[in-house]
């Protein structure tokens, strides 16, 4: 009878601190991704905008920008994005309308479950310690915190794999009906909502198994069967998704549109003068040019480097400025924890080096790399490892130091972890805010309340400036739908900023040395004429250089001129530069 209680003592005991870790978890996690949502990071980036307003179309019209019911694959802003990220956001932009806020919310939601999930993963292979050191590590993680808090599919591909693969462990560690339909569903949603789950769904799954292929063989033959009739569902699955994606983005960013590839290839052919166009040909080709780029690629991801010390140099957005995706005190941990998996017993130990060693592959065929962004899912494998290594720090020194141990870790991590939201914070806005279109709202803001005192609102050039309009503008799907019908378009992405205002215009270059007056001229960042003009606005990025300049042309006095505004260029046109004028759209 005593022996009954005290292990229902313990069973209590055990409970209470499983319940007092899940509730750290989730603090840490949704607080680091939802306080500040609509403000940090500045700006509302371009994909973001179109994922907002396609959903928001959807939510009203029950079609995309394009007209089209409930398509599959939306073109977008032509990168043809999966289903998942836009669909998560019809409820909440029908319900609460076009708000930057709300927009993310489903990505930072699903951003703050990622280390829950990670908990039950990684507790499932390595006991309730590693998994809740897996999961603060992710839930700090400055490369996840950052893809967390703004639209995304990789953030979403992320936690659906991770729930994946925890009912594929286990389904291996006793077979259900149950975990068998859910892993089925995870493995499905997640190959639709990112192309990299295209190959690390297989590669997973594959890797899995393998490991666990002694105990699927005393699976009984009913269990065989229905296992088998879910993996061929999902290859089904994998391959309707993949062939209607395979002609649009991965052609965009796969190795085989490589410059370096084509430059390398011309480069060696010149050289060889006197060889036999035979050996030329074996020695010199696209399929090697391409297995030592993707050789090279995938290796960079694992570069200390860029893990700790850079980020992403080639996409700020994706990166936080004068630091690693992971925060420096990671890094001895990290170190330790490939040591700590050779002291795990179980089949299973290897599985966060799978992970790790799977993730970058999809990444790897793609230009511009290492890619945080198509690299996310590594963060989750990076979290396991760590996880072991403060483990094993624990078990080495734990005992004689115990207190002191734990609270020089938290000591640190908390200081770093300051030091990122200190970067992320207020470094961040400062870091090349263009690339994240700040100013944007503004701009629309000023030109939606001035827009009565002219004839004509002429933009200068900006990148899918049209998605700005139709977001920020508000522009009812319905009537922008309307206006579209039976026009056919050379360039729609110009052409409909004259159907969302009849005011409105393009030119192609950033602003003209001879605008009509009565007219508005919007020209981006630095570039405003200094003769005949009359400055009306300005808005500025955080740093004050400019965003947008807004001016008029006034010819009454010839020698008339403006004092620029402060860190401002005179407009300085190539001389073969075309000004060219979208017209107007019957």
């Amino acid at each position: 009878m005593v022996k009954s209680k005290s292990f229902k003592k313990a069973d209590r005991k055990e409970s209470y601190i499983l319940k007092l870790l899940l509730f750290t978890i989730i603090l840490i996690s949704f607080g680091s991704r939802f306080i500040g949502l609509s403000k940090v990071p500045q700006g509302m980036h371009r994909d973001e905008v179109s994922i907002g307003y396609n959903a928001f179309s959807i939510a009203k019209t029950a079609k995309d920008e394009f007209g089209r019911p409930f398509p599959f694959i939306f073109e977008s802003l032509g990168d043809f994005k999966l289903p998942t990220v836009i669909y998560t956001d019809v409820p909440f932009m029908g319900i609460f309308g076009l708000s930057d806020f709300w927009v993310r919310f489903p990505t930072a939601l699903f951003g703050a479950l990622t280390p829950i999930a990670l908990f039950f993963l990684s507790k499932e292979l390595f006991g309730p310690r590693i998994g809740f050191l897996s999961a603060i590590s992710l839930a700090i993680s400055p490369w996840h915190v950052l893809f967390s808090r703004a639209a995304n599919e990789t953030t979403i591909a992320t936690f659906v794999a991770v729930v994946a693969t925890f009912f594929l462990i286990k389904l291996v560690s006793k077979w259900t009906k149950t975990r068998l339909i859910l892993c089925l569903v995870f493995f499905v949603i997640a190959i639709f909502t990112y192309r990299t789950q295209f190959i690390f769904t297989p590669l997973i799954l594959t890797s899995i198994s393998a490991i666990n292929f002694c105990i699927i063989l005393k699976w009984n033959s009913k269990q065989k069967a229905m296992s088998f009739f879910a993996l061929a569902i999902l290859a089904m699955s994998w391959l309707f998704v993949v062939n209607a994606t395979g002609s649009t983005r991965v052609k965009d960013v796969g190795l085989q549109n490589s410059g370096e590839i084509i430059v390398n290839l011309k480069q060696q052919i010149s050289q060889d003068l006197d060889e036999k166009p035979i050996i030329t040909r074996i020695f010199h080709n696209k399929a090697i040019e391409a297995g030592k780029l993707f050789t090279r690629n995938y290796v960079a991801h694992f570069d200390f480097t860029y893990l700790f010390f850079t980020g992403d140099l080639k996409s700020t957005p994706n990166s936080t400025p004068y630091m690693g995706h992971l925060l420096l005190i990671d890094l001895p941990f990290l170190i330790m924890g490939l040591i700590g998996i050779l002291y795990i017993t179980g089949r299973n130990r290897f599985f966060p080096l799978l992970w790790v060693g799977a993730a970058p592959v999809a990444s790897a065929f793609t230009v511009d790399t290492p890619s945080a962004m198509r690299n996310l899912i590594s963060s989750v494998g990076f979290a396991m490892i760590i996880g072991i290594g403060i483990s094993l720090v624990l078990d080495k020194f734990g005992k004689r130091y115990s207190t002191s141990v734990v609270l020089l870790i938290i000591a640190v991590y908390l200081a770093n972890y300051v030091y990122f939201l200190h970067l992320f914070v207020n470094h961040k806005r400062m870091f090349s805010p263009w690339e994240r279109d700040a100013g944007m709202e503004e701009m629309v803001r000023f030109v939606n309340r001035e827009s009565g005192k002219y004839e004509k609102i002429v933009f200068g050039s900006y990148m899918d400036l049209y998605v700005f309009l139709l977001y920020f503008g508000k522009v009812d799907p319905a009537y922008i739908q309307a206006k579209e019908m039976g026009v056919n378009f050379v360039d729609r992405k110009i052409e409909i900023i004259n159907l969302i205002d009849p005011k409105y215009y393009w030119m192609s270059t950033a602003c003209t040395l001879n605008g009509d007056e009565g007219d508005l001229y919007v020209c981006p960042k630095q570039a405003i004429p200094m003769k005949n003009v009359d400055f009306v606005g300005r808005i500025t990025f955080p740093d004050g250089l400019p965003a947008f300049n807004f001016i008029t042309f006034d010819y009454s006095s010839p020698e008339k001129t403006i004092e620029l505004p402060n860190r401002n260029n005179l407009y300085k046109p190539d001389p073969m530069e075309k000004i060219i004028f979208t017209p107007a759209l019957n």
